[in-house]
């Protein structure tokens, strides 16, 4: 429980890091960047959390590097649909053919 504590934690400031810096602000709809800058944070908690456990350096890059890597895929699809609701509710259509 302490890792994915810690992470609810760094997902929030993370978010509210790409809405408050008007560098980042400006790249929002840019979920590959997005999803990297989080995946690495993901990673960072994930080896220190489990190397600050087990003492095991080893064991802290085997785990910063399957369960983020996995729950990064799962946070780039979870941007897609946000971002695809978000459009909605402003009454944005993807579907719709733009006009040249």
């Amino acid at each position: 429980m302490i890792e994915p504590t810690i992470n609810t934690g760094a997902f929030y400031l993370h978010e509210k890091a790409w809405q408050k810096v008007a560098f980042l602000k400006r790249r929002q709809s840019m979920t590959q960047v997005k999803t990297a800058s989080f995946a690495v944070i993901h990673f960072s908690v994930a080896f220190t959390v489990t190397y600050l456990l087990t003492g095991d350096a080893f064991i802290g890059g085997l785990m910063a590097t399957i369960e983020p890597a996995i729950n990064s895929i799962a946070y780039f699809f979870h941007e897609k649909v946000w971002q695809r609701k978000s459009h909605e509710s402003v009454g944005v259509n993807f579907n719709k053919p733009v006009a040249a």
